[in-house]
């Protein structure tokens, strides 16, 4: 029951900002071509510019569940040692940032009219699983192993 509520409380914000973001900012398909105008590349966007607002919104609602949950694990570094979970979700934390920043940056530099469009898909889904994958078995396996 307390976790069904804390799931929910971090959860139904994002489903509001993403149901508005279709409703509200829907994308439109664009064009990025090459400088001499002859590969070209679709892709959708917002209207307005680039992110739209409440993809800023939901990016900073991201950061701080992320900072708030981070701050949990640092007030809970006092539990008995059965409980304490504290360095796991740090390396869990650490290797995240980690790869949002090595994917990140590897997805910008290869964003070009000319790259194909499935490397920046494949190395997205290798993000995702990772992160997903990162938190599960960085939290859980230690608790296996006992």
């Amino acid at each position: 029951s307390q976790l069904t509520k804390v799931v929910s409380l971090f959860t139904f914000p994002m489903v509001i900002i993403q149901v508005l973001r279709v409703l509200l900012e829907p994308k439109i398909l664009d064009f990025k071509f090459n400088d001499d105008e002859s590969v070209g590349r679709a892709y959708c966007k917002s209207p307005n510019s680039d992110y739209g607002l409440l993809e800023i919104i939901s990016a900073a609602l991201l950061l701080s569940i992320f900072v708030f949950l981070l701050f949990m694990a640092y007030s809970s570094r006092e539990l008995p040692s059965f409980l304490n979970e504290t360095k796991q979700i740090y390396k869990a934390a650490l290797i995240t940032v980690l790869v949002i920043a090595i994917g990140t940056f590897v997805i910008m530099i290869t964003y070009a009219p000319s790259t194909s469009p499935d490397a920046q898909y494949a190395l997205s889904a290798f993000m995702v699983l990772c992160v997903t994958l990162n938190m599960s078995f960085g939290l859980m396996y230690p608790k296996l192993k006992m």
